[in-house]
């Protein structure tokens, strides 16, 4: 019964390869985005698509004391109006700005598109189903919603083209693969998607949704995201775009005597890349998945407690041993699990959060193991933010945040199993060619520091970063490289310096970005390569209500 379902809306992309057709095509939407007139929209109905590209804000306002948000920010949560409307961005953004007049019924309507131009090869910069090759990108969001009592429905999908012109591929040392699969390992997470240009449309944000008074039930293919990583969460992240799915979840923290609650359940189906096997038939692999999230009272408003347990393995007949799999585990079972547990304490009156999340890549074979071996098989994340100045002008944000994911000592003695791949569902934690997990990828590590800026004009922000390619596969190829070679020479490691300015140009939202990447050693052997991206975008919100209703000013 579930199959055909996900079938049919995983199913739902399209591939082209007339590159002048979509390149003119995708640069003509955009450009008459720009002449598109703006509705007005009710805060209380504004979309998810809208209101997740918020949550970095809003998340910046609570931990300056400006929000009264009691969001945990732990799952990808769904605000509230009267959360959204604080800080700096309140009189200049005109997502803020909207009026709250009431109607039997609530809708909208909203734009997004975005340019972007490499020089040297792939990026991911957690953006989703977008494919960033080398050379021209262009992707265009464009989604309509209507909301009818508890009922919600959003059609809201990514049309991209990316011209992702040839580079140098490192040689693939697995048989029935292509030249663009990944070279070291058994998973779908290519070097190059595809072998020319290509345009895509995805299903992006679009969801269908029932509210149960604090709960939410559905069917979606919504990009959601699980921890408190800002650019990391290990167990479910935003570096894929998102995959057909069942969930039943809060609509937001649920009050108790204990404490405050939030919680998530999703079944999924994910399918291959065009380059993972592609003379074999994808037979399909599900995924499922729980989050809990508490935050206790008691004098210890700010502090949130969560743990995640996800699972994925090849699609089975019975549709019930997929659904109920997160729970069950034996010797026979062939799929692969993560977990973690997390927390997040923010601290208002100092203007500081802490988070961090511990998380496990194997079973633990007993007490006796954890006990012994407690680090076999984790990874972890630490972060922090700091905001100064917080004031209707404008607040500064400080943030740092690492990501390890390298196998742990352990790994000389037993097996560790790298992080995302598996020995029996060999295309691993992906869907279509992308990571569900950390971007820092398996075996990686990623150091990020970064400073934002935020003002009643829009926002500026700078990053640096520093990110290890896969020092598992590293240390595997250094135990057989020849004794001439200087072994710690050479890992994969690059450098990145970045900026991003967005601002608020009448009822639209213009953002003009830059990164500059050094990378040291690519694929250990190769040459140390420059990488330069640049591009820009625009986005759009409007609504449509039985009233006539106007931005307040």
């Amino acid at each position: 019964m579930l199959r055909p379902i996900f079938e049919k809306i995983g199913g739902a992309v399209l591939r082209h390869h007339h590159r002048l057709f979509v390149s003119i095509g995708c640069l003509g939407v955009l450009a008459l985005s720009l002449l598109i007139p703006s509705g007005t929209l009710q805060s209380q109905s504004m979309p998810h698509s809208v209101v997740d590209q918020l949550q970095p804000y809003v998340r910046a306002m609570q931990v300056a004391g400006k929000s009264s948000s009691k969001t945990s920010f732990l799952l990808l949560p769904t605000l509230e109006a009267e959360e959204l409307r604080v800080g700096s961005w309140v009189s200049g953004s005109p997502v803020l700005r909207l009026s709250r007049v009431g109607g039997p019924s609530k809708g909208w309507w909203s734009f997004k598109g975005r340019v972007g131009y490499r020089t040297g090869y792939p990026s991911d910069r957690n953006d989703g189903v977008l494919w960033q090759g080398k050379g021209v990108t262009a992707a265009f969001h464009l989604g309509s919603g209507i909301s009818w009592g508890r009922v919600s429905v959003v059609l809201h999908p990514t049309i991209f083209w990316a011209e992702n012109r040839d580079f140098s591929l490192w040689p693939v040392f697995f048989s029935r693969q292509p030249e663009e699969a990944y070279p070291f390992r058994w998973i779908d997470w290519p070097q190059r998607l595809d072998n020319g240009s290509f345009w895509s449309i995805d299903p992006g944000e679009s969801e269908l949704s029932v509210r149960l008074g604090r709960w939410m039930a559905g069917l979606s293919s919504r990009n959601r995201s699980w921890g408190p990583g800002i650019e990391n969460s290990i167990v479910l992240g935003r570096s894929a775009g998102g995959f057909p799915h069942a969930f039943f979840s809060t609509a937001g923290p649920l009050s108790t005597s204990l404490g405050a609650f939030e919680a998530q359940w999703l079944f999924g189906r994910l399918s291959r890349s065009s380059v993972f096997l592609p003379r074999e038939k994808d037979a399909g692999r599900y995924t499922t998945g729980v989050t809990v999230v508490w935050s206790p009272h008691s004098g210890l408003d700010g502090l949130h407690l969560g743990a995640a347990l996800m699972k994925y393995g090849p699609w089975l007949e019975h549709g019930w041993e997929m659904v109920s799999d997160v729970f069950r585990s034996g010797a026979g079972d062939q799929s692969d699990q993560l977990g973690s547990i997390f927390f997040r304490w923010v601290l208002p009156r100092s203007g500081f959060e802490l988070y961090a999340e511990l998380a496990r890549n194997d079973r633990w074979a007993g007490v006796s193991d954890l006990l012994l071996e407690p680090e076999h098989g984790q990874g972890y994340t630490l972060g922090l933010q700091k905001t100064f100045g917080a004031s209707p002008e404008g607040t500064l944000v400080f943030s740092a945040e690492l990501t390890h994911l390298e196998a742990e000592g352990t790994s000389r003695v037993r097996d560790n199993p790298t992080f995302y791949a598996h020995g029996y569902v060999l295309e691993g934690y992906t869907h279509r060619g992308q990571l569900l997990g950390a971007r820092a990828g398996p075996g990686g590590i990623q150091q990020h520091v970064g400073i934002t800026t935020y003002s009643p004009q829009g926002l500026v922000s700078l990053w640096l970063e520093r990110r290890v390619k896969d020092n598992d596969a590293f240390y595997y190829w250094a135990e057989r490289a020849p004794e001439t070679v200087c072994k710690y020479c050479k890992h994969d490691v690059s450098f990145e310096v970045g900026a991003e300015v967005m601002r608020f140009v009448g009822e639209r939202e213009l953002s003009v970005f830059a990164d500059i990447t050094r990378q040291r050693n690519r694929w250990f052997e190769g040459p140390d390569v420059w990488n330069l991206g640049v591009g820009f975008g625009i986005r759009g919100l409007g609504g449509f209500t039985p009233e006539r209703s106007s931005y307040e000013r």
